[in-house]
């Protein structure tokens, strides 16, 4: 289990952890994007990040980012592991990228973003000559009474970018309170509602944006996306 996961690791591990968190959101804080009202991370300074910080913010309660910073920390990971600086200013002046993490970290990100449209929970993004890769989040809302996480109300999302194997785009698509209906099988997740939405996105401006058609069986292509996973379940439909 996640707790056990992290039973291992010690108090002073998970300050350094808060620390290191710190300074990757501080810097993603408030971005300079061409407009005045947009919001900051909310998640745990040092002194308040313990144990369960580390379990809970993994599966993402404790923490709240805008879509913005969503879509940046999306960016960093496909794309060699540099921290860019957002704008929706068209001819805004490209930043100089930072180093986050190493680029062979990202090429495996890669790797397996594109595993979750192709095996897993993604599947509904992927759209043919594109390669997308992504990742699937369903985050349950605050209740309105007597605190702690709603059971009946949540926000469906899918992250995704395309090609995999050269990301050039980022697509983000957020749905809130989504209900149970026939389309999505009774299941308002991110990979039922919002996976679908990107994908149709994609489609629609794929050829727009001028990204070439990647065949998924063209060698290059297969080495630079290939992981050697062995599913340990059945996998989904």
């Amino acid at each position: 289990s996640i707790f056990q996961l992290f039973s291992y690791t010690s108090f002073d591990n998970a300050c350094l952890y808060a620390v290191l968190f710190d300074q990757l959101l501080c810097s993603m804080n408030t971005p300079d994007i061409g407009l005045t009202e947009i919001g900051r991370p909310l998640y745990p300074n040092d002194s308040h990040w313990d144990d369960t910080s580390l379990v809970t913010i993994a599966y993402g309660h404790g923490i709240a980012v805008t879509p913005i910073h969503t879509a940046q920390m999306f960016s960093i990971i496909v794309n060699g592991g540099l921290l860019y600086k957002p704008t929706i200013l068209k001819n805004y002046k490209k930043s100089i990228g930072k180093r986050i993490f190493k680029e062979s970290t990202s090429y495996t990100m890669r790797k397996l973003l594109r595993l979750v449209c192709t095996k897993g929970y993604g599947k509904k993004a992927e759209v043919d000559g594109y390669l997308v890769m992504g990742k699937t989040g369903t985050a349950e809302k605050i209740a309105y009474k007597g605190g702690g996480y709603s059971k009946s109300r949540n926000v469906a999302l899918f992250v995704g970018a395309f090609p995999a194997n050269a990301p050039k785009y980022v697509v983000l698509a957020i749905v809130d309170e989504p209900k149970p209906n026939r389309y999505n099988n009774g299941f308002p997740t991110g990979g039922m509602v919002a996976a679908p939405l990107v994908g149709d996105i994609i489609k629609s401006i794929g050829s727009i944006m001028v990204v070439k058609y990647q065949d998924p069986e063209d060698p290059k292509v297969k080495e630079a996306l290939h992981a050697n996973y062995h599913p340990r379940c059945k996998e989904t439909n």
